[in-house]
């Protein structure tokens, strides 16, 4: 059986270890037994985008071992199936070096996960739009966070809050619903990176241990634009055997955040378009923007753009393998760009 919450870093990496050799088994197994696979991956679209990751990253051509330093990662869900459609690992592959960063490389989400720890678990538990947040002080927070709630500080509504990316009141109402409470949709939608230490106030701005995927992220998102349902991603349709017998079976759905709860994050972040730290991405068509939202991330060292139409779901992940910082990278910038032309590519 999968795990997805750990006590400890230790049992984490003992995990993963376990994973890996059972992973290798069964991957050596279905390349050599005779299994036939059917996915969802969209050939053409799969090549298109991979090509819109190397033309927006080409301005850097440095590598390291033949590697290019900076590199991508996208994963690409039909909304109404919750399959994955495409899955972007890295640039142009090199023949040895074959990690795919979509699910393969976890990495801090920053800022994209709010929606999914703090903003629709508030919604769940009473909070609206309107409600008013402080923007307490981060660092005084971590210093001590037993006094949070007598910080003097401005207060926003919530709408205000999420459209210019507060980590003041983010981190506020993280505490205020209770910091277990919001990492436990994390554990509901199956992210398998999550242990012990991620139970912290740095949570709720993306600082977790080891991190998340494009796949997880794309996944998590597309449950927002779904009302609430989750399903977990995956790019299967079917397994059959040297027998020609199914020996697949689907994931089923579930229901991760109330559909009220989920719909009212869904208009919320619609508003950060137009009013927030969105206003940069608004050449995208009217169709397009229309049924958009997203959420973006200022923090330099890595970039990641997630958002949602009605019909799909990107999340784009930019960074170096190195962890080095990358001078002016935030979600605004490359991660959406492509975000931009991937989901275009999905409307062509």
């Amino acid at each position: 059986n999968f795990e997805y919450s750990f006590s400890s870093k230790s049992d984490y990496e003992t995990y993963k270890e376990k994973y890996q050799k059972v992973y290798q088994k069964w991957h050596t197994r279905l390349k050599t037994g005779g299994y036939k696979i059917k996915t969802s991956i969209n050939l053409k679209k799969q090549r298109e985008i991979q090509q819109i990751v190397n033309d927006t990253l080409s301005f850097d051509k440095t590598k390291n071992n033949g590697e290019y330093n900076l590199q991508g990662a996208v994963t690409v869900i039909d909304n109404q199936t919750g399959k994955v459609i495409s899955i972007i690992g890295g640039r142009e592959k090199n023949a040895i070096y074959s990690l795919n960063r979509a699910w393969q490389e976890p990495r801090q989400p920053g800022s994209t996960i709010k929606p999914l720890v703090v903003y629709t678990p508030a919604l769940e538990y009473g909070y609206t739009a309107d409600s008013m947040l402080k923007d307490i002080d981060v660092p005084e927070a971590y210093k001590a966070p037993e006094l949070i709630d007598k910080q003097k500080a401005i207060s926003y509504p919530l709408n205000y809050a999420v459209s210019h990316s507060l980590n003041g009141c983010a981190m506020y109402l993280f505490n205020q619903i209770g910091i277990q409470n919001g990492m436990s949709y994390l554990k509901e939608m199956s992210f398998s990176n999550i242990t012990s230490t991620d139970i912290s106030l740095s949570s709720a701005l993306g600082g977790l241990t080891y991190g998340t995927t494009t796949s997880e992220m794309a996944a998590a998102y597309r449950s927002l634009a779904m009302h609430g349902q989750y399903l977990s991603n995956t790019c299967i349709l079917s397994i059959k055997d040297d027998e020609g017998k199914e020996i697949y079976k689907q994931p089923a759905e579930k229901q991760v955040y109330r559909p009220e709860a989920a719909d009212e994050m869904k208009d919320i972040l619609s508003k950060v378009l137009v009013e927030g730290t969105g206003k940069d991405i608004q050449c995208i068509t009217i169709q397009i923007l229309k049924h958009m939202v997203r959420l973006v991330q200022r923090i330099v060292q890595r970039g990641w753009f997630c958002g949602f139409t009605d019909d799909y779901t990107i999340s784009v992940w930019i960074g170096k393998d190195n962890h080095k910082d990358i001078e002016g990278l935030y979600g605004g910038t490359y991660p959406a760009e492509i975000w931009k032309e991937a989901m275009l590519s999905m409307y062509n």
